[in-house]
């Protein structure tokens, strides 16, 4: 593996090392091979939250659901910025349920550890869910950059689109830098007042985390949590795909997100791993799937640009004999791979003893 490859995977496990919160993905362990770093982590096996919000009948999310879920990200996020650490690319596929109906935050490739006083410095993230700061070639916070694409992600669950639209990444990114979007009349006051309080065009004028999590609208009674079944069950049937060229789930006027700036060229995100469902094991590899800046709603690991490749392996139960067909190209690593991937996972009575060397 490239050394600036292997340093960005390096850096996530130091970071998710750290982690520990019921709304953050666990993280297992690492061990490397001679072409490829391995990551074990939590199988999630409830699909993510763009998948829940694709197979709603509706194309959409209802308040009383979206709220609950958004509460549980709006903690995962408020965790890591209490813990120094920016996500920089929340999105709807980086939200995966888990067995409990419970979301966790996945995917920290791009995640960084903040330094008082210490701006971000590069532009990375998936482009739909970008703030307008990022567009520029200034130095950015990322705290405020998280709160600005979780204000994208909470648009995305009540409307079933993306609010910023664009037929190509030009287009895109000069509609996040005016910032003029279009809210849902049947959307309560409590629930359009959050909106406008995350996406601000100012950066310092953005909600905080912990602001959100003390907002009038995650304060509503909740939903009950459901389980995995349950919830997939409540969400199947014949799904209305939302385009984001279209606006047949919005309504009213267009709305302008505060504190307007002025626009300059966008840079070139930076290129990272890309993941997908996640499963319990990753293998970071060259090769590659990502997310292109069109305004088409689809996952991000459908349209190829970034540059490394993520391997996704079931959980430990799961595993086939023979691991050739999940990596292509590479000799499977066979009894040595399950052995460590069993030892991280079982429980510490069960593991192994070694002898103690004199």
């Amino acid at each position: 593996m490239e050394r600036d490859k292997r340093a960005l995977v390096t850096r996530e496990v130091q970071i998710m090392r750290k982690l520990q919160h019921e709304n953050i993905v666990k993280y297992g362990g690492s061990f490397n091979e001679p072409q490829a770093l391995y990551i074990v982590m939590q199988h999630l096996s409830g699909g993510s939250l763009y998948g829940l919000v694709r197979s709603n009948p509706k194309g959409r999310l209802s308040e009383a659901s979206a709220r609950r879920l958004f509460t549980d990200v709006a903690k995962g996020v408020a965790y890591l910025h209490s813990q120094s650490v920016v996500h920089r690319d929340l999105k709807l596929e980086n939200m995966l349920l888990d067995d409990k109906g419970r979301v966790r935050l996945i995917d920290f490739g791009f995640a960084s550890l903040l330094k008082p006083g210490v701006k971000c410095r590069m532009a990375c993230g998936t482009p739909s869910y970008m703030p307008p700061e990022i567009l520029k070639k200034s130095d950015y916070e990322g705290t405020a950059a998280d709160m600005w694409s979780l204000g994208v992600v909470l648009y995305a669950m009540l409307h079933g689109c993306y609010p910023f639209k664009g037929q190509k990444p030009e287009e895109l990114y000069s509609n996040i830098s005016a910032g003029e979007y279009t809210v849902s009349q049947s959307l309560s006051t409590e629930a359009k007042t959050l909106l406008q309080g995350l996406l601000v065009l100012n950066p310092e004028g953005r909600l905080k985390a912990e602001q959100v999590l003390a907002n009038p609208w995650l304060r509503c009674p909740v939903e009950p949590r459901c389980s995995n079944s349950t919830m997939r069950s409540a969400s199947g049937g014949d799904s209305t795909k939302c385009t984001l060229g279209t606006s047949f789930c919005v309504e009213g006027a267009p709305r302008k997100a505060p504190n307007s700036e002025s626009k300059e060229p966008p840079p070139t995100p930076s290129p990272k791993p890309s993941t997908g469902a996640l499963a319990c094991v990753h293998q970071t590899a060259a090769a590659g799937n990502g997310h292109c800046g069109d305004s088409r709603w689809r996952p991000a690991e459908e349209t190829p640009q970034l540059p490394v490749q993520r391997q996704h392996h079931h959980g430990p139960q799961q595993f086939p004999s023979g691991l050739q067909q999940y990596l292509p190209g590479t000799k499977p690593p066979h009894s040595r791979f399950l052995s460590k991937v069993c030892e991280i996972f079982s429980p510490p009575s069960a593991r192994t003893q070694r002898p103690v060397k004199s």
